[in-house]
């Protein structure tokens, strides 16, 4: 019997020096397991959080210091809404490229544009590719209305720091 030995649980005692039975050891506070939906929203959440976070730390450590050395051409890049539809585009001149865009589809309202390069742009279509439609156009989804609002904010208060660019504007 030396196998009985080595499985043997050693008893647990409390503080009078009363044996507990090992099936009734403590082992925390009971929690309700949460349900599959409920991890898989925390789970976006959390993507979503990270995702915003590393959109704005790219435009802070790389973009900006980029214009800021005359590392990269300047242009705008644009955000433009259509019927549920956001595109994201460069140019250099954002006001003459929304009247192209207008002659074919009369419904598009400029959102916002912000200083950048075009390596700024395809990092956003990288990081937004899950709503991809087609070309620079993208479905407007709830990951797109969490992450980039501040990532606007943060660009137009950037150009109107260091160009002088309006902060709001008619649309």
């Amino acid at each position: 019997m030396v196998g009985t030995e080595r499985n043997k649980v050693e008893p647990r005692y409390t503080a009078n020096h009363q044996q507990i039975p090992p099936a009734i050891f403590y082992v925390g506070p009971l929690r309700r397991r949460r349900t599959e939906a409920e991890k898989q929203a925390d789970e976006a959440k959390s993507k979503r959080r990270s995702r915003k976070d590393r959109i704005l730390k790219y435009y802070r450590e790389t973009v900006q210091p980029d214009i800021e050395n005359d590392r990269r051409d300047l242009v705008q890049v644009y955000f433009l809404s259509s019927n549920g539809y956001t595109k994201i585009g460069v140019s250099a001149d954002t006001r003459q490229r929304i009247k192209q865009i207008e002659a074919h589809n009369p419904c598009v309202s400029l959102v916002a544009y912000i200083p950048g390069t075009h390596d700024f742009e395809r990092y956003l279509h990288r990081a937004f590719k899950s709503s991809h439609l087609r070309n620079e156009w993208f479905r407007e989804t709830d990951q797109m209305g969490d992450d980039l609002p501040p990532l606007i904010l943060e660009g137009v208060k950037y150009g109107a720091e260091r160009y002088g660019w309006p902060t709001a504007f008619e649309t």
